[in-house]
């Protein structure tokens, strides 16, 4: 293990602050300062499954007096198994194969938009509100051209589930070829939907500037339909953390909708994951649904976030949920709020039909296959470890 382990073993002061909000630590009965010692050891090589089961969702970090992340020290677990040959888990098959599709040519494009050979900016939905509304990614990309009238289009990944599956050196490829090919049109700034894909990206990218499509969407003149007079319980991803003019720019959105804000003792900076951060329900779905629950549990009215991912969580548990873009462009915001998860079929032709719009709108594309590049090892690994 890495200094970080050392750290956390050193400083940790067993004080309990993080231990009764943490389900991952309540379901192995553990502090940090005994995971610490764990990781020193053994490097979980014989409990794989424990540094998977952390959400890296950074509300220890909030908590503790020591200003320690847990999930950092679990991160590099994972890359350390990675390099072992012991991760990632045959239980992560799925989420390795969703990320080849989405770097294949059959989602993944970089063009600066319609009749266009160069563009300022570029929107990037990222996979999973692709996956659930390409009609809410082509209604926001339209809303945007007010603002915007040289603006390009982004569809592919971010790297997010590689880096958290532990593999690392992949992960921040992906990211690296995303940067080449947006500058490779010009563009200096991209309009991030995903809350994950927006902070990972804004802790990679080194010459393109990321910028939340939430507070770009609060700051244009475009005019924001009134759609309804509904209250909603708010979830913020927790990658938002830490973010409050994202956590403000949402709230001004859902107000000018018409819209009132349900807000409990777990939103903003105090916010639970939703139980699927750091691929948690692939590798140890009890401890994901504990942390679903709690979110369920407070929530008094039908929940409203802005990261797809955390709306069909909830969703799946049989809570209704609807993603903010949704009060904003859809026709029937309360009808999508019973929208169950789309299946992985119909996900898939959701990302396809999106491509062929982006397709149909490029003069101009730049990029490179990144699939080709190293996927074909990734999938080998896979293969072994599902044996």
């Amino acid at each position: 293990m890495t200094n970080y382990a050392e750290a956390v073993a050193a400083k940790c002061l067993e004080c309990g602050q993080c231990t009764d909000e943490c389900d991952f630590l309540i379901a192995y009965g553990k502090t940090p300062k005994e995971l610490a010692n764990e990781a020193l050891n053994t490097s979980f090589s014989n409990n794989p499954v424990l540094p998977y089961s952390c959400n890296i969702c950074g509300y220890c970090q909030k908590l503790c007096p020591e200003n320690l992340d847990i999930g950092l020290m679990m991160i590099e677990a994972r890359k350390n198994l990675v390099s072992e040959k012991i991760g990632p888990l045959p239980g992560h098959k799925p989420a390795v194969e969703g990320q080849e599709f989405y770097l294949s040519d059959n989602f993944r494009i970089v063009s600066a938009g319609k009749g266009a050979e160069s563009c300022d900016a570029v929107f990037f939905p990222g996979c999973a509100l692709s996956a659930y509304s390409p009609d809410l990614v082509q209604a926001t990309y339209s809303h945007l051209t007010a603002q915007y009238s040289n603006l390009g289009i982004a569809l592919g990944c971010c790297g997010g589930p590689s880096e958290l599956i532990g593999k690392t050196d992949y992960a921040n490829q992906i990211s690296e070829q995303l940067e080449k090919d947006i500058k490779n049109l010009g563009a200096s700034e991209i309009i991030v939907a995903c809350p994950y894909c927006y902070k990972r990206l804004s802790e990679r990218l080194a010459d393109v500037k990321p910028v939340s499509l939430y507070r770009v969407l609060s700051e244009i003149g475009a005019k924001i339909p009134e759609k309804g007079n509904n209250t909603y319980t708010i979830h913020d991803p927790c990658s938002t953390r830490g973010q409050s003019e994202i956590h403000n720019a949402v709230r001004a959105l859902i107000s000018k909708a018409g819209y009132t804000i349900d807000e409990h003792t777990h939103t903003r900076d105090n916010t639970h994951c939703c139980g699927m951060g750091g691929m948690v329900f692939l590798a140890n779905a009890d401890v994901g649904a504990a942390k679903t629950e709690r979110t369920i549990r407070e929530s008094s009215h039908d929940l409203v976030t802005y990261c797809a991912t955390c709306r069909d969580i909830f969703s799946g548990q049989g809570k209704n949920c609807v993603h903010l873009l949704d009060l904003l462009f859809s026709k029937n915001p309360a009808e999508q709020a019973l929208k169950t998860p789309n299946s992985p079929e119909i996900a898939t032709e959701n990302m396809k039909a999106l491509n062929r719009w982006a397709r149909s709108l490029a003069k101009k594309t730049k990029h490179e296959s990144v699939l080709s590049q190293w996927a074909g090892d990734l999938t080998e690994e896979v293969k072994h470890e599902s044996k």
